[in-house]
Formats: structure tokens, sequence, C-alpha cells
């Protein structure tokens, strides 16, 4: 559950079920027949399970992934399977979304996330 704060009032909000967080993260991975690469779908079912539902850690990730190799795909997958986003600590957290950023080579996508 992830608790936010807007207009002075805390709005709760319940982790997406599983289909709706494979639809979200196939629209920011841009997952379609024009895509340089298309992943298999248990390797997208298993980076979105590891997401627990975040709309966040789906758009951050999927993001990143977009039009990126085989490898990379890999290598998020494990390292998400080593250690979940959530239990790190912050300094964890920020590390991983350096990581997220250095996937992206075009400097100007760079810093639309800075």
């Amino acid at each position: 559950m992830v608790a936010l704060r807007r207009f002075g009032s805390l709005c709760q909000l319940d982790p997406l079920d599983h289909a709706s967080a494979v639809a979200l993260f196939h629209h920011y991975a841009q997952l379609n027949h024009s895509s340089s690469y298309i992943p298999d779908e248990v390797l997208v079912h298993e980076i979105v399970k590891r997401c627990k539902g975040s709309p966040l850690a789906l758009e951050v990730i999927a993001g990143s992934l977009c039009q990126q190799p085989f490898e990379k795909w890999q290598n998020m997958k494990q390292r998400l399977k080593s250690q979940s986003i959530f239990e790190s600590n912050k300094t964890n957290l920020l590390c991983y979304l350096q990581q997220s950023l250095e996937i992206l080579e075009d400097i100007n996508e760079k810093e639309c996330f800075i």
C-alpha cells in the first residue's frame, strides 16, 4: 500500500493487480512489434512480479528497459531477484535508481529523470 498526501489529506493506494501491472509495464517498455527487442513474456512477468504492483517502480523499470537488448533485461531481472527495491535501504534505493538511469544512453533522456 502506498500513502500519498494530496492537498493536506492522506490518500492510500493499493498496489496494482498483476494484469494491470503487466499492462502498465507494456506501455512504458513500449512492447510492440516495432520494438528492436521483444522479451519473452515469462521474463516480463518475472520483472513485473518483483515490482510488487508499484506504478512508480513499473514505470521507471519499464522505461529504462525500453528498446534495450536481451542482456539488459536479464541483468535487471537478476538485480531485482537478488534484492527487492522495496526491501533496500534509502542508499540502496538511490543506487538502484542510478543504475536505471545508467541504462539510458541519450543524455536528453537522462535529464528528463534528473
